[in-house]
């Protein structure tokens, strides 16, 4: 069958329509947030998938790409004896898969999400 048939002929793949379209490059915000992100509260305990402690949320904030985010208490940071030294960590949030008793659970685990921090200024 040609194309108005759905089958084989010039422009279909599989019975799928093939058109010519330019995709646009120009970035777009994105997130991936699976869960509704007003069920993220302040405080709440972030863990990876394997349940190790990550962190703690402190609020949730725009990015600069103008996607949202989690920006975690300094509490948890590295930090010297006398606490000099912490800082605020973002993550991303499309990272959370699920909130279960009050806790964030990421998709990632522990030791992947601190590979992908990104240190608040």
């Amino acid at each position: 069958m040609g194309p108005s048939g759905g089958k084989g002929g010039k422009g279909w793949a599989g019975g799928i329509r093939i058109r010519n379209r330019a995709l646009s490059t120009k970035p777009q915000p994105r997130s991936f947030a699976v869960v509704d992100k007003s069920q993220i509260m302040e405080h709440a305990e972030v863990i990876g998938a394997d349940g190790v402690h990550i962190g703690t949320v402190d609020h949730v904030a725009k990015g600069p790409d103008g996607g949202e985010r989690i920006k975690l208490t300094r509490t948890d940071s590295p930090q010297g004896p006398d606490g000099e030294g912490a800082k605020h960590h973002y993550i991303p949030i499309g990272l959370v898969a699920d909130i279960e008793d009050g806790k964030l659970r990421l998709s990632a685990n522990a030791d992947v999400v601190a590979d992908l921090f990104e240190e608040a200024d």
